[in-house]
């Protein structure tokens, strides 16, 4: 028998994490078991959807990776007999809904049962405790990927075998059993949805990554390059910025406030970053640091690395200080703080005339 599954949803169109779960379900038990997956657009009470609501369902849906196979049908009034006929019609055999829609399971089964027809099994999901109510859409503009908010959500009440965690669309189907499927309502862990996103960017290639990154850079800054003096081309300023940053970001949007060292000068040091600037031995090392960077050519990684590391042994062994001490006067010089991408890809990144400028004004005060 072909498992045929008919997943319901509400409008308005702003899908938060409950019905996207009860839709993602419904798509991984349909896809495990090679079924029919139908969409059914119902409302809560007779009335008129707004004009694009479900077209705006239906574009969220395919972003997360999720299709169907009969066309989307729309009932404003999901407790007419129709919820009974359409189901029969297609021989759907398993219901996928919000737990909410149980008030109309009884009627929907005493006119089965009337017209002597077998019902199909009903999946009715517990609402997510603690739901923020966030719309699929806000998480979006926040950069959060499609596979990230897809793996947090299967783990929402389902715990698929294995010990591997970030698992594609089909992987999560070829794994999705019923059986393991809680009856509880499953906690939402906002720290957990970004632990997945931040694997997920990680797992990015930087091809791949550039592009996702750029729209934030232009509208924090009106660029999204800055390599006119870094002796970079625009497209490897970009890649060589998405992959520094690549490792620190737990959602797109915050590249924006990590770049921002590389696209404008107007930096103010951190307390921490300041501390470092403050010490008896900073003056010197940005000085000896402002004399070298002339003779680097070109200015590359391999020769910034190796003039950097010189300077860490060289002031490491005049003021017994720390190699990492050396680095931060510089990183603090140049970026405003003390944490942040390598400090060589720093330097590329912002360019050689600009690395002395930001030198000579913290030497300077």
């Amino acid at each position: 028998m072909t498992i045929r599954v008919r997943l319901s949803l509400d409008w308005p169109a702003n899908l938060t994490p409950d019905p996207l779960r009860v839709a993602l379900f419904g798509w991984l038990f349909a896809r495990h078991h090679k079924g029919v997956l139908i969409l059914n657009i119902r409302g809560r009470k007779p009335g008129t959807p707004p004009p694009d609501a479900h077209q705006r369902i239906f574009e969220q849906l395919h972003w997360l990776g999720l299709d169907w196979d009969r066309a989307p049908s729309v009932d404003d009034n999901p407790s007419s007999q129709r919820t009974v006929i359409d189901d029969h019609e297609m021989r759907v055999t398993h219901v996928f809904q919000d737990e909410k829609h149980l008030e109309t399971t009884p009627r929907y089964l005493q006119l089965c049962r009337e017209l002597g027809w077998t019902p199909p099994q009903f999946v009715s999901l517990p609402p997510i405790d603690g739901e923020p109510g966030v719309s699929l859409e806000s998480y979006r503009a926040r950069g959060y990927l499609a596979l990230a908010i897809v793996n947090h959500l299967a783990r929402l009440g389902w715990s698929p075998k294995g010990k591997r965690r970030v698992l594609s669309l089909a992987e999560l189907a070829t794994r999705f059993e019923l059986s393991r499927l809680s009856r509880r309502s499953p906690p939402f862990d906002p720290e957990r949805l970004a632990w997945f996103n931040h694997r997920c960017i990680r797992q990015l290639d930087v091809e791949t990554l550039t592009p996702l990154l750029i729209p934030y850079w232009r509208a924090s800054y009106g660029i999204d390059h800055r390599a006119v003096g870094a002796d970079l081309t625009p497209t490897a300023w970009r890649y060589t910025l998405a992959a520094a940053l690549a490792d620190e970001l737990r959602d797109l949007a915050q590249a924006s406030d990590l770049a921002r060292p590389f696209f404008t000068d107007q930096i103010a040091p951190q307390p921490d970053a300041a501390g470092a600037l403050a010490q008896p031995y900073a003056p010197d090392i940005l000085r000896a640091f402002i004399d070298g960077l002339p003779a680097l050519d070109p200015f590359a990684f391999d020769k910034i690395d190796k003039f950097i590391t010189a300077l860490r042994c060289q002031f490491k062994a005049a003021y017994r200080i720390r190699s990492r001490d050396v680095m931060f006067v510089i990183r603090a010089a140049l970026t405003g703080q003390l944490g942040g991408p390598c400090l060589v890809i720093a330097c590329q990144l912002i360019g050689r005339a600009r690395c002395i400028e930001r030198a000579q004004k913290a030497l300077t005060g």
